[in-house]
């Protein structure tokens, strides 16, 4: 299996985190897959092979801030430093933007210490210093992509946790909803396996998904959390009758 991880801000870590933390617990850990991160993706990524709690990540997004004073730029790897330190994991690749050609990138947390891979992923550009990688600043690939599920490695079966997607802020939902299924098209295309897409049921988006300040506000992770793990147990749930299946 394979496992695309999409953008969202703090909703989206505790979204990712949730469902991950379920599967974890009926015995299908996700983070044993090769994982793909766009911007909150790649966070909960990085957290998920290195053991990090959502918690870490709240208190180093609320000391750093989203913004530093007077409007100024931030700097990514203000955070991603505090909670990730030194660390790689090959497991991860982060997914980043190129300007002005709008490219996306990999970027590989083998080659590179996560800190990196995630700054460089969800830098966004216009709010955010490009992270440099390789000697190339990169940014949130967020403006021209929603999971990157095109960009997962080959595998029998693709997991797609989507926390921007239909149901969530009404016709921008729609907007990202379309490009996850573009995404998703080209994937199955490109490698043949089957894909699971996992969107945020109606209680996540209630505890945390509702508005774009919201989506970007820590305040919410923990509710978010709760709620998407519960939404975990039941994937879990369906998805374990395949999984048995394909094991015997």
């Amino acid at each position: 299996m394979a496992v695309a991880l999409g953008g969202g801000g703090a909703f989206g870590i505790a979204f990712h985190l949730g469902i991950a933390d379920a599967l974890a617990e009926a015995g299908m850990p996700v983070h044993h897959s090769p994982m793909i991160g766009l911007s909150a993706g790649s966070y909960a990524a990085a957290a998920l092979v290195t053991g990090t709690p959502l918690d870490e990540i709240a208190e180093a997004w609320r000391y750093v801030g989203r913004r530093t004073g007077r409007g100024r730029l931030i700097r990514g790897i203000d955070i991603t430093e505090r909670v990730f330190g030194n660390a790689r994991d090959a497991r991860v690749t982060g997914v980043a933007l190129r300007v002005p050609a709008l490219r996306r990138v990999r970027v590989d947390g083998g080659q590179h210490q996560l800190a990196d891979v995630v700054a460089a992923s969800s830098s966004p550009w216009g709010m955010a210093h490009g992270h440099v990688v390789a000697g190339r600043p990169l940014y949130d690939a967020g403006v021209v992509s929603n999971t990157a599920a095109d960009l997962a490695p080959g595998a029998d079966r693709l997991l797609v946790l989507a926390p921007l997607a239909r149901g969530v802020l009404g016709r921008q939902g729609l907007l990202w909803e379309g490009r996850l299924l573009h995404e998703v098209t080209r994937w199955r295309a490109r490698h043949r396996g089957t894909v699971e897409v996992v969107r945020p049921s109606p209680e996540v988006v209630a505890a945390g998904g509702q508005t774009w300040a919201q989506i970007m506000d820590m305040s919410v992770a923990q509710p978010t959390y709760a709620a998407a793990f519960r939404q975990g147990r039941e994937l879990a749930d369906r998805l374990a009758p395949a999984t048995l299946q394909r094991a015997s």
